[in-house]
């Protein structure tokens, strides 16, 4: 669960879409923190995430 705020809720609100989300790399535990990392793990995670994503959705 994300106990902050993002965009996702303007743009889920614009698009009239109530299932819109946000998505990335990282820890919420050490988000906004002295020394604030992630990890290049995640990042090629969410990369390979988005990528097919964006594979699957533009090109079914």
């Amino acid at each position: 669960m994300f106990t902050g705020y993002t965009d996702s809720a303007v743009v889920a609100g614009s698009c009239g879409n109530p299932t819109c989300l946000s998505y990335g790399p990282g820890s919420l535990e050490l988000a906004h923190k002295p020394n604030e990392h992630v990890p290049v793990a995640d990042l090629a995670r969410v990369r390979a995430v988005l990528s097919r994503l964006a594979a699957d959705t533009l090109w079914p």
